[in-house]
């Protein structure tokens, strides 16, 4: 959006929607560029097209089955132009997680607050390798100046990934990989890569 495009974003849940809105005001109070869908992208039917679809900070985990997936890639090939490109972006497993301890405590963040409050994130992760998931429990602490405390907890389930398994996904969906990365500076994947970044593009359909 910065540099003068227009964006579209997608999200099942209101909330983050808000968060997202709150956040693109402050870059674009206007909202000439930027337009913001409450929609299952399974099912997603915006009725235009665009040069490129973002994918980010493991969406595709969400989507456990072979039928989800496929249902999500079709949808996203559907809003792109012929030789529209998609950047689809997970965690890679073995340098973001596997190995590490499970059922145990995880410190993420700790964030000082002006007022005295300090917050801070723990992640708790399960791993699930028959079904080839993880299971993850993000706890949030908030001390108040007052000595007050107070936890909150989010669960969510993320199907994890690996290289060969997408790049099949995305060639029965109808893109060509281009490029397979372990960062967001695409560097190249490697052993101990926290990140698989995939960049491919829409192969044109007999109807164009």
């Amino acid at each position: 959006m910065r540099s003068g495009h227009a964006a579209v974003g997608v999200d099942l849940s209101p909330p983050m929607l808000a968060g997202a809105r709150d956040r693109l005001q402050a870059i674009d109070p206007g909202g000439a560029r930027w337009r913001l869908v409450t929609a299952d992208v399974r099912a997603l039917d915006l009725g235009e097209r665009f040069r490129l679809a973002l994918a980010p900070l493991d969406l595709f985990g969400y989507f456990e089955t072979v039928d989800d997936q496929t249902e999500v890639l079709a949808a996203i090939r559907r809003h792109l132009y012929p030789e529209g490109q998609l950047a689809l972006d997970v965690a890679f497993p073995p340098g973001a997680f596997l190995g590490q301890p499970e059922g145990v405590l995880v410190h993420q963040w700790t964030h000082h607050e002006v007022s005295g409050t300090v917050a801070s994130k723990w992640w708790l992760r399960q791993i699930d390798a028959a079904r080839q998931v993880q299971h993850l429990t993000a706890l949030y602490d908030i001390a108040a100046p007052d000595g007050t405390l107070r936890r909150w907890t989010h669960e969510l389930t993320l199907r994890y990934y690996y290289r060969y398994e997408l790049e099949g996904l995305l060639r029965r969906a109808g893109f060509r990989v281009e490029g397979v990365y372990g960062d967001y500076a695409l560097d190249a994947l490697a052993n101990d890569s926290p990140r698989l970044v995939i960049l491919a593009r829409a192969q044109p359909a007999a109807d164009g």
